[in-house]
């Protein structure tokens, strides 16, 4: 059976693994201690859970985004990604308008489409809090992983 892994690597993102059938297997948040990255964490999901394709949501400067937001984002995607290589993952680099196009959520849409596609495809996973709100980070990155999926195979 192949596995697969998408990552929404910002500071509320997520990692997903799922199979070749589409079943979410398990989801983490991105790792933290305090506010801080979690490098061993990040680094012991991907050598725990060595996928046969991963993908990652490419990073960049968002309008009004502060400088320290920038540069927290641009950190956390260039440690995702020094384990991928370190790992030997083989790995793609999706815009997040190419899987939310591939996935049918519609261009411009807001963080609860994403939610509400993630819900639908994987009704075992958490994304939404205690308190309703919603995990974004973690649907994206199960959505990541379907994108892989889906597209494995096909370049």
């Amino acid at each position: 059976m192949s596995l697969f892994l998408g990552i929404d690597p910002g500071h509320t993102g997520a990692v997903a693994l799922i199979d070749s059938e589409g079943n979410l297997l398990e989801i983490w948040d991105t790792p933290l201690i305090g506010k801080e990255y979690d490098i061993r964490g990040m680094g012991n999901i991907l050598r725990d859970n060595l996928p046969h394709g991963c993908a990652i949501e490419s990073q960049h400067p968002m309008p009004k985004q502060g400088v320290s937001s920038t540069f927290t984002t641009g950190y956390g995607y260039g440690l995702w990604t020094a384990f991928l290589y370190a790992y030997g993952i083989k790995h793609d680099v999706v815009r997040a308008q190419d899987w939310k196009k591939a996935l049918g959520i519609p261009a411009g849409s807001d963080k609860s489409e994403s939610v509400a596609a993630a819900q639908r495809l994987f009704p075992s996973g958490e994304f939404t809090g205690p308190k309703g709100g919603i995990k974004d980070g973690r649907a994206d990155a199960a959505l990541i992983a379907e994108w892989r999926r889906r597209s494995w195979g096909k370049a």
